[in-house]
């Protein structure tokens, strides 16, 4: 039940990050930058949201998660993200630069996160 309330709480943190920035991009590119405004900005928060609480649900399943456990979970984040880009660059060849600045802004902004994150649990399983 711990475990539950655990992924419950980092899983809104998550959510509401995401959100705020998304929240602070949307304004800056609509007062600031329209032309760094796109239509697909909405979907690379969602992406970073789905793929944070899926991480989050790997480690609290696992008590002692080992350093393969992490490294495997950081590759495919980044595979998913490698693809996330080539399917935006398949399908939609506008505003290429808008994507890519913003999908960096929000992997840096999820690295954080997650580093606080695993830094957090990595004291809990300590004591």
């Amino acid at each position: 039940m711990q475990k539950f309330k655990t992924s419950i709480r980092y899983g809104s943190l998550l959510i509401g990050i995401m959100l705020t920035a998304f929240i602070l991009q949307k304004l800056l590119t609509v007062t600031q930058f329209p032309s760094y405004d796109f239509a697909f900005m909405p979907v690379i928060p969602l992406f970073f949201i789905v793929i944070g609480i899926i991480s989050i649900t790997i480690l609290q399943a696992k008590t002692n998660a080992s350093v393969m456990v992490l490294l495997v979970i950081k590759t495919t984040k980044i595979l998913l993200t490698l693809v996330f880009i080539l399917l935006y660059l398949f399908f939609e060849n506008e505003n290429i630069n808008a994507f890519l600045f913003s999908l960096l802004g929000y992997f840096m902004l999820y690295l954080l996160f997650e580093t606080r994150i695993l830094s957090t649990l990595n004291k809990k399983t300590e004591q």
